[in-house]
């Protein structure tokens, strides 16, 4: 008797669970989208901010960030973005975004109601790049020597022009195209064209965002696990002060130095 007690008490206990999150989930649903509709043309962020009631993710031209919605970055006029992901989205995967330009006045506003499909293959490939990182045996953080040793691609690079999303197939998010100064690993020679995915497709604790050339005639020293181009998996990226990319052409120096002088150690 008191065993069947105790599972109806249970039963109701998660029948009451599932229609409070039920309620709160139709709540706040209906706040996001009565919040959207709202929204006029020439809002300000903090406008926008306020009628959600929670805050949002941001995104900056040329940024690296995606959760799946859209694979477009915020370009010009765009100067900043806004976006919420719906609610409780056990049920469903939408978002809102919005876009400021320079003067924090909205410009544009999108309801995504489903995955971006670039977004599905980005998400792929991505997964792809990782099985490549582990079939190297990169850990986490790896060291330089051990990522010049896996590496295909290994080059010095200056940026020919800001990154660009290709409309053809947007699942690369911007892409960047460089001409190779010199070439330590990899087919691509010095005074060679070559295009990478440096944007959206970055691993590894030494392949961050912000050390990747944005604006044309910067320079970087790149380094990747693949060597068909658009050229990913970006294992090693930084660029912008030239100081610190000669440093780190250096250090390449040094190490395919190294690299070439134990091999004819083993040959002899």
């Amino acid at each position: 008797m008191k065993s069947r007690l105790l599972l109806k008490v249970l039963i109701g206990a998660v029948a009451a669970t599932l229609c409070v999150y039920a309620g709160l989930y139709v709540y706040r649903a209906e706040k996001y989208a009565s919040a959207f509709a709202d929204t006029r043309l020439g809002d300000s962020p903090e406008t926008v901010t306020r009628r959600f009631g929670a805050s949002p993710n941001t995104e900056f031209p040329h940024s690296g960030y995606f959760m799946g919605f859209t694979m477009f970055p915020c370009t010009q006029p765009c100067e900043h973005q806004l976006w919420w992901a719906e609610p409780n989205g056990l049920f469903r995967e939408q978002a809102y975004y919005f876009e400021f330009d320079v003067n924090r006045q909205l410009i544009r506003k999108t309801h995504y109601e489903h995955l971006d499909e670039a977004y599905l293959r980005w998400q792929e490939r991505s997964k792809e790049g990782m099985k490549l990182m582990l079939e190297a045996r990169l850990g986490w953080p790896s060291t330089k020597a051990a990522q010049l040793r896996a590496a295909k691609v290994a080059v010095l690079v200056r940026l020919l022009e800001p990154p660009q999303v290709d409309p053809r197939d947007r699942s690369w998010g911007p892409l960047s195209k460089f001409l190779v100064i010199r070439s330590w690993k990899g087919s691509f020679t010095a005074g060679a064209i070559m295009t990478a995915a440096t944007t959206a497709l970055c691993f590894g604790p030494s392949c961050m965002a912000q050390l990747i050339p944005k604006q044309a005639g910067e320079t970087a020293v790149i380094l990747s696990l693949g060597d068909v181009q658009p050229i990913y998996p970006i294992i090693y990226a930084y660029g912008g002060d030239e100081a610190q990319v000669a440093r780190a052409a250096g250090e390449i120096d040094a190490l395919a130095a190294l690299g070439a002088e134990h091999g004819r150690d083993s040959s002899l």
